[in-house]
């Protein structure tokens, strides 16, 4: 770890981004860079995951559809009805959030979309604060 690009680059940024108001008004903030993605779930009552709430940062409900499972994985096309399928399989799509890289500089997360945008589908960059009595990271970040 370099502490002094930490010291004399990342800190002198950070304190710049909060006393601009660019950390959601959060103390200690870390960005963490999160990809929307999904994943099918088959086999139950979709009602619950309707109504559960959702799994992302983002607010994107789950939606119910149809995998045709008589074709080969790659080839099947998530869809809102069954018609014209072979052997329609009644699945949910549910979105969550997987985390991808976090940041002690809303810069850093903003410059790492710019040159990962090629690898995401769906990024986006959500605040956290790094809690409360967390002596660690106030040592790294307040200097102690």
């Amino acid at each position: 770890m370099d502490l002094n690009y930490i010291k004399n680059e990342v800190i002198p940024q950070r304190k710049k981004e909060i006393a601009e108001g660019l950390n959601a008004a959060t103390r200690q903030p870390i960005y963490v860079v999160f990809d929307l993605t999904y994943s099918f779930m088959g086999g139950h009552d979709d009602e619950g995951w309707m109504s559960g709430g959702q799994l992302n940062h983002k607010g994107k409900d789950a939606e119910t559809g149809y995998l045709d499972t008589a074709l080969d994985s790659e080839d099947r096309e998530f869809l809102d009805t069954d018609e014209g399928m072979k052997s329609p399989d009644k699945v949910t799509k549910l979105y969550y959030d997987r985390v991808v890289a976090f940041f002690l500089t809303r810069q850093g997360a903003e410059d790492y979309l710019k040159c990962q945008a090629h690898n995401l589908s769906d990024a986006y960059i959500y605040t956290f604060y790094s809690g409360y009595g967390n002596r660690e990271m106030d040592a790294i970040l307040c200097g102690g």
